[in-house]
């Protein structure tokens, strides 16, 4: 299943936040061609992209149908750390009833989505007043191989420092699993985001606001195969100090009870495996729509490296219904919290 990527727009058509399942609409994409007076501009369509960070050839032909020669840049961009491979601008000299093509390229970036990315080719032509450009956009589609090749097929060790925070809402840091209540749970490459087409299980990292804007990861359990959960684990070593606790806050969407239905709650619960059993240290089946704190004590493990699960499921009634969860802002604390000092106190303190 193909996803648009956001912040990009279509000729100011219309635009997109998030991601939209299109593959019902891929085919129905208008050719990477424009014109604008007497230029055409055309990008060539390599096919699907079947490896990232690697140049795709995208040459780009430009046609004179004018009387007259046009000279002017023609230049090519991407989104989302997709780039142009050496110069980005290139001038362009068309004679009456002239062709040229250029040979471009673009990168696709390393942390590309199976999903649908534009390329864009601008050519502009004439001075002042007279000046114009036609913009052609290309859509690539990626293979979901292509993400399956470039993702770290292992999770990497995050290491707590000795006092202080370790954040765990950064990319690449944990795998997501799915897990279908009567089958083996499955694993999602490294770093995953997305939604799984098979059960509807999603991962996304964004800031959320449940009373106050927070970065969280958006966790939806399986539901289009049958309920289930769906975990996402990071391997951390712990230093040997104490104490040590794992904050964070959960809550859920807000829903139209009326529209959509409604979420009975979710069911969130914490993890520690130092082997290949877990223990489970928190767990709680909550509908709340605004930010519930918690804090898991991890002393127990200090000095060892563990993997560190946060878990969300439908709860006991096994109802997937609008189950759109957050965890905001996981963090590793090492060593007893700082606490500032008020600020009267600090000022007494310096005219003592």
């Amino acid at each position: 299943m193909k996803h648009f990527r956001s912040r990009f727009w279509f000729q100011g058509l219309f635009s997109l936040a998030g991601f939209l399942v299109v593959t019902a609409m891929a085919p129905a994409f208008s050719p990477p061609v424009a014109t604008e007076g007497p230029l055409t501009i055309r990008i060539a369509d390599p096919g699907e992209v079947k490896a990232l960070d690697k140049p795709i050839a995208v040459p780009v032909t430009l046609t004179n149908a004018g009387d007259a020669p046009l000279a002017g840049t023609v230049r090519v961009w991407g989104v989302d750390g997709w780039r142009a491979e050496g110069d980005a601008t290139r001038k362009f000299s068309l004679p009456p009833k002239g062709t040229e093509t250029i040979p471009f390229a673009v990168v696709p970036a390393t942390n590309s989505y199976a999903a649908l990315y534009p390329v864009h080719a601008q050519a502009e032509f004439g001075t002042g007043k007279s000046k114009k450009a036609a913009h052609a956009i290309l859509i690539l589609s990626v293979a979901q191989e292509a993400v399956t090749k470039a993702a770290p097929s292992q999770l990497r060790l995050l290491r707590a420092p000795r006092r202080g925070p370790l954040r765990l809402d950064v990319d690449g840091g944990y795998q997501a699993r799915i897990a279908v209540h009567d089958k083996p749970p499955v694993a999602k490459p490294v770093g995953w985001r997305g939604s799984d087409a098979a059960t509807g299980g999603s991962v996304s990292i964004s800031d959320a606001d449940r009373g106050e804007r927070r970065r969280a990861f958006n966790v939806h359990p399986p539901y289009r195969a049958g309920w289930g959960d769906l975990w996402m684990d990071w391997r951390v070593a712990l230093p040997k100090a104490e104490p040590i606790v794992l904050e964070f806050a959960t809550a859920i969407r807000d829903s139209d009870a009326k529209r959509e239905g409604a979420s009975d709650g979710v069911d969130f619960r914490v993890q520690v495996s130092t082997g290949d059993e877990f223990d489970e240290l928190f767990a709680r089946f909550s509908a709340a729509k605004h930010w519930e704190p918690a804090r898991v004590d991890l002393s127990k493990y200090a000095g060892c490296e563990v993997t560190l699960r946060l878990v969300a499921g439908p709860g006991p009634k096994h109802n997937t219904s609008c189950d759109s969860s957050f965890w905001a802002e996981p963090t590793v604390w090492v060593g007893a919290p700082v606490v500032e000092e008020p600020a009267d106190r600090r000022a007494a303190r310096r005219q003592a």
